[in-house]
Order: structure tokens, then C-alpha cells, then sequence
């Protein structure tokens, strides 16, 4: 008899948040390579101006609705971390994936078989 104790790979994604087809679409689509994710947090013309959405669309490239809700959920989870940065003298907040965000998507690639190109079609 098979249970968990014998299959890390089922017991680690058992322990991991259960997230919505949102939250895993925006963490899927984080992890790629390709792909980059800032808010602007300099006071000023640009506060809260996103960077690095024009990826962020379906097979028909129509854009996916973004809720920071999504990011909050995410980083609560501890799947995505940021980082400050400041390009051109303006201050960015990048976020990027964390060692168990990215265990996630690895996780959801190889025991439900969803990548990113299965979110762009299931919109």
C-alpha cells in the first residue's frame, strides 16, 4: 500500500496552499523566464504604474485582468518575494518567484501537466 510517506512529490504538494486558477495563472506566468513584474513605489506621475504585464495575455492576446489581491495571496503564501530596485533613478519593486513558489509550478507541471500555454487557453 502507497501513501504519502512514500511519494515526496504528493506529500510536498499536499502541504502547499491551495491557490485559484487566478493565483496559479499569475504564479505560472511569474516563473517564466521571459517574464518580468515591478510596481512603481516613487511618489509621484508614475505611484502603483505596473511594469511587465504585456505578456500577461491569452492565446488570443487579450490581456488577463490583474487583481493585487492575487499578489497579496501569493506573497502571504510565500511563493513570491520582492525586492527593491531602482532603475533610472526611480524606485521599482520587483517581485519574483521564491524557492517554493517555484517548487509549485514545477509541481503543477509534472502532476497536473499545467503550464502556462494550458492557462493561456483555458481563459
Amino acid at each position: 500500500m502507497h501513501d504519502l510517506q512514500d511519494n515526496p512529490t504528493k506529500q510536498s504538494f499536499k502541504q502547499l496552499p491551495k491557490l485559484s486558477m487566478e493565483q496559479a495563472r499569475f504564479l505560472t506566468w511569474l516563473s517564466l523566464t521571459t517574464t518580468h513584474f515591478e510596481i512603481c513605489r516613487e511618489i509621484g506621475y508614475s505611484y502603483r504604474k505596473i511594469n511587465g504585464l504585456q505578456s500577461y495575455i491569452d492565446d488570443q492576446e487579450k490581456p488577463f485582468r490583474f487583481n493585487t489581491r492575487t499578489l497579496d495571496r501569493l506573497i502571504d503564501n510565500e511563493l513570491i518575494a520582492s525586492k527593491f530596485i531602482i532603475p533610472f533613478g526611480i524606485k521599482q519593486q520587483h517581485y519574483f518567484l521564491t524557492e517554493q513558489g517555484r517548487g509549485y509550478v514545477s509541481l503543477l507541471a509534472s502532476t497536473k501537466e499545467i503550464t502556462w500555454t494550458h492557462f493561456q487557453k483555458a481563459a
